[in-house]
């Protein structure tokens, strides 16, 4: 009983025993203002609830003790609220090592959190922007008034300390700087649209949605990777950072997407997850809502008993893996509740998942040096009971599959990249663009088609069929180089105008242009070609009065060459940490499970 948690196990008991029975320790006969605690009706409560709920005497005597003084303390904090309109908050600061400790802050909620951080940093004697303060799942914005923020007097809140390594302090880049360099890595290559980055379902398929949705959920995803890096790490208190931050991205989200796939349960079980590992049980409501939104959101994705990825992958153990997780967090949350029957039933549920899902290390070691990642091996075995013979075929056939739909996601990419604008700018579903080359349709009448239709196949097909002429002259008229493929282009020595030629008559297809191009070089009729091109060119720019554009611009290419390395340099930096194997995340070793499940099954069994 002498564990940090097993007074925490007393403390809840006695607690819910104390308001079951409307015991109240500020009041007589437990406590008389102006004398204090009444020590003899105190050790003779003790004793009685020694008794019930059969805990030692000393230890059920110290929660009382403590009980009682939080209770004096509240009521303190009150008198004080409505007297001066000071507010009394409890920081919490997590220690993976001990637990953590308290402080006690004391400010009127019409202050800034920036008021906030600074008596913080006072009470820990350190640099206040090395500190995150957490209230309700949501980072303290320094900026907003306490009260803005929904802070309320005798109110917990957490506070999360970040450290550096000598590295880090040397740079001066502590984990904020990190977070705001993600941010910023990530715009950028979200701006660059699909070079980089893309979303794929868990079988390798891109997923298409429009543009402006795709950003921001996009946004939250990359946040979401750097939190989980640093969950790898064990660096919770960092990982908590980032995650908060995916969260505050996803909720500016109004795609569907979020209610058919399991990103964001799976955010909301990192985020709780967190919480656990950090010991801060202060933030259990919003755990316990992160919980419910995680078990919807699973329910929607892999359907009612896993039955959905049971029909689209033929098996479902390594999901089970992260539904073991949940059912686990869901028994320690309800165990600090006091709702004890139902934390004993899913903490024996969570340990029977946990004992069908085990692997065995030596046949991983085996399916490693067969060539297969560890990744493969942990996940094809738990998915085949630890039959090898099985593994290898189920980790060989899923890269087929996943080789196979990112042939047909490239093929997609290219198409999009390929896509005419037409003045309206609809955005083009590339599968339903996909389908109707397939019905032998010519690729740039039907992206028109359906940007003219809005993605609707059937109208696109009525237009395609009897309306080519009219697709044809808009096509025709709205066909524009592109300027990043014609710098490209022209590094091979070509001329600028005439590659712009050469691409609107191909669409911009790159390959197109450079063959017709090098034919002209071949059949003698480059030099002529290129004259006509710039007499036009010359021609129009009389007319517009514009000045001359044949030859690209040196300052322009010198910035777009810094602007790509700067673009690698922010992948460079945001990939550095990640796991880009396919499905990591289902991956757990379940390592800290096995050790949560033990210590509360111990305590519920005391």
């Amino acid at each position: 009983m002498a564990s940090g948690l097993s007074i925490d196990n007393c403390l809840i008991q006695v607690r819910s025993n104390l308001q079951g029975d409307g015991i109240k320790l500020w009041l007589e006969p437990y406590y008389t203002e102006g004398i204090g605690p009444n020590e003899q009706e105190l050790e003779k409560l003790a004793t009685q609830l020694a008794q019930t709920v059969n805990i030692p005497y000393n230890y059920c005597l110290m929660a009382i003790n403590e009980l009682q003084a939080n209770a004096i303390d509240k009521l303190k904090a009150r008198d004080l609220f409505k007297d001066t309109g000071v507010a009394t908050i409890k920081v919490r600061v997590p220690d993976k090592n001990n637990g953590g400790r308290i402080i006690t802050v004391k400010l009127k909620l019409s202050l800034l959190n920036e008021d906030l951080y600074t008596e913080v940093g006072v009470h820990l004697d350190l640099d206040p922007n090395k500190l995150k303060l957490i209230s309700a799942g949501k980072m303290l914005n320094r900026l907003q008034t306490l009260q803005d923020s929904g802070i309320q007097n005798n109110q917990q809140i957490m506070a999360i300390v970040l450290e550096m390594d000598a590295n880090e302090a040397c740079r001066q880049n502590g984990v904020f700087d990190k977070l705001q360099e993600a941010k910023q890595d990530a715009s950028k290559l979200l701006h660059k649209g699909d070079s980089y980055m893309d979303i794929e379902d868990q079988d390798g398929n891109l997923i298409h949605i429009p543009p402006e949705e795709k950003k921001a959920i996009m946004m939250a995803l990359a946040i979401h990777e750097k939190g989980r890096a640093a969950l790898r790490r064990n660096a919770f208190n960092e990982a908590l950072i980032f995650l908060l931050e995916a969260d505050s991205e996803y909720r500016i989200c109004n795609s569907q997407l979020l209610e058919t796939v399991d990103n964001y349960a799976l955010l909301n079980l990192d985020i709780v997850w967190c919480y656990i590992m950090l010991k801060s049980i202060s933030q259990l409501p919003d755990a316990e809502n992160r919980l419910l939104i995680c078990e919807r959101h699973f329910k929607k994705s892999y359907g009612e008993n896993l039955d959905r990825v049971m029909t689209l992958k033929g098996n479902a153990a390594n999901e089970r893996a992260l539904i073991m997780r949940m059912h686990l967090l869901q028994a320690i949350l309800n165990f600090h509740k006091n709702q004890r029957n139902v934390a004993f039933e899913l903490i024996s549920l969570a340990n029977l998942e946990w004992q069908q899902l085990q692997v065995d290390d030596k046949l991983v070691e085996s399916l490693v040096e067969m060539g297969f990642t560890t990744t493969e091996s942990r996940t094809g075995l738990r998915a085949c009971a630890n039959n090898i013979s099985e593994a290898i075929a189920f980790v060989s056939e899923r890269r087929e599959q996943l080789k196979k739909a990112r042939n047909l996601g490239r093929q997609q990419r290219r198409t999009k990249n390929n896509l005419v604008k037409t003045n309206n700018c609809t955005w083009v579903n590339p599968r339903t663009l996909h389908s109707l080359c397939e019905m032998g349709f010519d690729k740039d009448l039907s992206a028109v088609a359906l940007q003219k239709t809005d993605n609707d196949i059937d109208q696109a097909i009525l237009l395609l069929q009897q309306s080519q002429p009219e697709l044809r002259d808009e096509l025709e008229k709205t066909i524009k180089p592109d300027e990043l493929l014609c710098e490209q282009i022209s590094n091979m020595g070509f001329d600028v105008e005439l590659i712009r030629e050469a691409l609107k008559e191909n669409a911009n297809d790159m390959q197109k242009t450079i063959e017709n191009l090098l034919k002209m070089q071949a059949d003698g009729t480059y030099e002529n070609t290129l004259k006509e091109v710039l007499e036009r060119v010359a021609t129009k720019q009389n007319t517009t009065d514009q000045p001359s554009t044949s030859r690209s611009n040196p300052s322009e290419t010198a910035n777009r060459a810094a602007q790509i390395l700067a673009e690698q340099e922010a992948y460079d930096r945001f990939a550095e940490d990640l796991v880009t194997e396919d499905n990591a995340y289902l991956d757990l070793p379940l390592i800290e499970e096995r050790a949560l499940l033990d210590e509360y099954q111990k305590m519920l069994n005391m």
